[in-house]
């Protein structure tokens, strides 16, 4: 769809489209435009075209469309992440295109506003099409590429392409910097990682958009819309083509030119009331290929309308477009219904016999010459009389009558719409005839079968009555089943595999078999054209054969041959779990994560990329089940597996059951005088549960086990005591402290005290000591380095080699933000958590590798927190550091 709009036509265009008819004719459709390429589920052909919401509708016979009761996301909803990416979008979805693959249809869709380079394509899968089924869900998978400038190639227009190697492709783009082509996993549906984007066609925002690759022989041909669309009968889209050996380009028109330059050999242009025509799509079946496209009708105020045109190719290799479905020539019409011939009753050849239906004879009065005159519309002329078929002249030889009901006649031949029917082929190889006139069809009334009955024109309606088979004279009417899809020998995927035959006999019996020799009977008296074979069929070569029927005459078919082969990777289904850690471990098994992956030849075996967690791992980690067939083919999908505990926090604090003043920190003990041992508690910033503690060095300590401890050290020296917090899930951490123990001891039979007295180490009574302190002095010997209480606690720890992180936050208590920040006085990883009062992980807020000494900086949002105490836990390979934060 073109991104420049600026006139009001296309706002009320889309606004048509969001409000869809229910049921129309293939001509009378006013609510396609950017139709996706047509597609098949069980008996009903598909289209999804731009609308609110994406809007489908479906078909039985190519002819007469139903609109779909629902829309793919339902009308004034829509995927959450597109307003992200494309801000304004507000819900009419571009061009969409539907494809299956794995086992389900794949919908890519365009998002943006008008004017804009903002754009996305994204995707949604469903089982089925089916809206009746309890199977239906469309299931969005987000995102396949995105645009934001002019530079890029607009992320609109999406046509998928399936090569003959499995691979898929995904060509887009509207004027902006062109035409691109990116890969696609078959897996997911979505961008292949590390896939270009290649551009094509265009760029410098020429008039370039709607793109659609597909391939015959050794060719890939890419055909592209120019001009401009969405301004009804003034718009002037047309297409243009290219070709290429190879996906990616270069493709090149007819004359050698390249479409990056400016090349492209013009495929289709207006034509009578064909206006614009856009928006190309290929659907082959039955040996036929059929185009959906758009087109503002030139008699119908430029309406945009669905248009089903025929693909062919001409002797050097390249596509023709024609609404054309029948060549030139002598051919005689059968009804579907009554199997009885087209006829100018009494065969005179005078002007004004009528038509009627009669057993075929093969008279000239039977036989017709059909002559196309343009845009899939024909004259239609008696071989005997050379009169023209025409509706009843009211007024010979000015006007006819076009009311429903009115008569067919042979008179004489003029230029009038009402001796010009179009022409339009059904999928199961009948056509429908429709006057020019009035735009009714021509039908037998009452859908009779009795001889000599007069031919009218009726409304559409889908009656076998207005289904005629072309053939010619010499043709049987029972003719042999042909254009067999799968192609005979071809090698295919056992994936939702049909067999497609061509036909226009009252019933088929067809047979199977693994042996030409010994094909069963699997389905007889079917009027369907097709037959589904089972998904469990076993892989091999299989020769089926298709018997026509018409009034007990049977054509008895060809043998045919296929050979099935799995190349359909497991559908892989997926559940997210929770575990507990239990002594610092959990483990899981893939059964837990497998949903019900299956395969219609079996598992062989499912794993996982982990399956251990430990302390490290708390919160959402995502694991990748890997399932493999019995066949060797792979898929994986991920599935959160969210580990539940917490990592303890400890904290040492340090009290002494003698208060004497000694001018040192509540860490520094001197021997001899003051408090000689310290009391120890442990305790956990973060607890859920029982917490065990273990302290070492034994030396000194009164206990190794315990929350509240002894340390009565007997000689000087630097202490670093360590507690190890494990709490209830296992998890360890520690905190370290450092102890300075200093000798004061001197003359201990006099109880006499060493201090350093300006300079000098002297021996003073312990009752002077106090007078000695407040004077300026220090106790223990002169060299001793003391630990004074004026925050030197941390440098002492460097120097003893126990090493902290810095962490704060600011404001703190916060309202509706801070700033976390902090320091590793040691470069290396880290892992940044937000845990509640209790010990719950409430958020993982970052995780990293920081230099040492590096200040980090992380802006935390409090407002969507519930009041209370909280607790910032930053991890690092040295240990846990902790702080509180208030939230008001």
């Amino acid at each position: 769809m073109r991104k420049n709009l600026y006139s009001l036509v296309a706002f009320w265009l889309l606004l048509l489209l969001a409000f869809p008819s229910r049921l129309f004719a293939l001509d009378g459709n006013i609510n396609s435009h950017d139709p996706g390429a047509l597609l098949k589920d069980g008996k009903k052909y598909w289209m999804f075209t731009t609308g609110a919401g994406i809007y489908a509708a479906f078909s039985e016979d190519l002819i007469r469309w139903n609109s779909a009761p629902k829309t793919v996301f339902p009308i004034g909803t829509w995927p959450e992440w597109i307003n992200k990416v494309v801000p304004g979008f507000e819900g009419i979805f571009w061009a969409p295109e539907c494809v299956f693959m794995n086992g389900r249809y794949y919908l890519y869709y365009s998002c943006s506003t008008f004017g804009s380079s903002t754009s996305a394509i994204g995707v949604a899968s469903s089982p089925t099409l089916d809206q009746d089924s309890p199977a239906y869900q469309w299931t969005d998978h987000g995102m396949v590429v995105s645009s934001s400038a002019r530079t890029d190639i607009n992320a609109i227009d999406p046509a998928i392409f399936k090569d003959d190697d499995g691979r898929v492709y995904m060509s887009y783009g509207s004027f902006s910097a062109g035409i691109g082509v990116v890969e696609l996993d078959p897996l997911t549906g979505k961008r292949k990682v590390g896939a270009a984007i290649v551009t094509v066609a265009g760029g410098n925002n020429a008039s370039w958009e709607a793109p659609y690759i597909f391939k015959e022989g050794p060719y890939y041909y890419l055909v592209v819309n120019r001009g401009f669309c969405c301004r009804g009968t003034s718009s002037t889209y047309y297409l243009v083509m290219g070709r290429s050996t190879s996906i990616n380009g270069p493709y090149v028109d007819k004359a050698g030119v390249d479409l990056r330059n400016g090349g492209g050999t013009t495929l289709l242009n207006k034509s009578g009331k064909y206006i614009g025509p856009g928006h190309f799509g290929l659907m082959r079946e039955n040996g036929y290929n059929y185009v959906s496209m758009h087109y503002y009708d030139g008699n119908d105020n430029g309406n945009a309308k669905l248009d089903i045109a025929n693909l062919g190719f001409d002797a050097t290799g390249w596509p023709f477009l024609t609404r054309d479905w029948v060549a030139a020539g002598r051919y005689k019409m059968t009804n579907q219904n009554s199997q009885l011939a087209w006829e100018s009753k009494g065969c005179t050849g005078k002007s004004g016999e009528p038509l009627a239906q009669a057993p075929w004879t093969g008279l000239n009065c039977q036989q017709w010459d059909l002559t196309p005159v343009g845009d899939g519309v024909y004259t239609i002329r008696s071989a005997e009389s050379g009169l023209a078929l025409s509706l009843t002249p009211s007024t010979v030889p000015l006007t006819c009558n076009t009311a429903p009901g009115t008569k067919l006649q042979m008179t004489i031949p003029l230029d009038l719409d009402c001796q010009k029917f179009k022409i339009e082929r059904a999928a199961d190889g009948a056509y429908v005839f429709t006057s020019l006139a009035n735009n009714l069809v021509v039908e037998v009334p009452f859908a009779s079968r009795e001889p000599g009955t007069e031919l009218i024109t009726w409304g559409q309606n889908g009656c076998a009555c207005q289904r005629w088979y072309i053939n010619r004279p010499s043709e049987s009417i029972v003719s042999k089943a042909s254009y067999t899809a799968p192609q005979n020998g071809r090698t295919v995927s056992y994936e939702n595999l049909q067999l497609l035959w061509t036909g226009n006999a009252q019933s088929y019996n067809v047979y199977l078999g693994s042996s030409p020799n010994q094909l069963e009977l699997v389905a007889s008296n079917t009027s369907a054209t097709s037959l589904r074979v089972p998904d469990q069929m076993p892989i091999g070569t299989y020769y089926w054969r298709v018997d026509a029927v018409t009034n007990g005459q049977v054509a008895v078919g060809e043998v045919w041959s296929f050979t099935v082969e799995d190349r359909v990777a497991p559908t892989v289904l997926v559940r997210n779990i929770s575990v507990t850690l239990k002594d610092g471990m959990a483990m899981i098994q893939p059964q837990e994560i497998d949903a019900g992956s299956n395969d219609a030849y079996g598992i062989a075996s499912v794993s996982l990329s982990k399956d251990r967690f430990d302390c490290s791992a708390l919160g959402v980690n995502e694991v990748l089940l890997k399932v493999t067939d019995k066949n060797g083919n792979s898929a994986s999908t991920t599935a959160n597996v969210t580990v539940e505990g917490a990592l303890p926090a400890p904290a040492i604090s340090v009290s002494r059951r003698d208060p004497t003043f000694t001018g040192a920190d509540a860490n520094t003990l001197f021997l001899g005088y003051g408090a000689q041992e310290l009391l120890l508690t442990a305790s956990n910033l973060t607890p859920t549960g029982l917490t065990t503690y273990q302290w070492t060095p034994s030396e000194g300590l009164s206990s190794t086990h315990g929350a509240e401890i002894t340390f009565k050290p007997t000689v000087a020296g630097t202490y670093r005591i360590r507690v190890t917090a494990t709490n209830e899930f296992g998890c360890q951490t520690f905190a370290e402290m450092l102890v300075k123990v200093i000798d004061a001891r001197c003359n201990t039979s006099l109880g006499k005290v060493l201090v350093c007295h300006k300079g000098a180490a002297v021996c003073v009574e312990a009752s002077s000591v106090q007078e000695h302190l407040g004077h300026g002095c220090n106790l223990g010997n002169c060299t001793s380095t003391q630990v004074a209480s004026s925050g030197q606690s941390q440098s002492a720890l460097a120097e003893a080699g126990i090493a902290s992180a810095n962490l704060k936050a600011f404001p703190n208590p916060a309202y509706d933000h801070t700033t976390i920040e902090f320091s590793l006085p040691k470069a290396g990883k880290y892992k940044l958590a937000l845990f509640d009062s209790n010990g719950k992980l409430v958020e993982a807020l970052r995780e990293g590798v920081a230099k040492s000494g590096e200040s980090e900086s992380v802006p935390l949002s409090t407002a969507k927190y519930a009041k209370g105490l909280y607790l910032l836990q930053l991890v690092t390979e040295q240990g846990v550091t902790s702080t509180r934060l208030v939230i008001h």
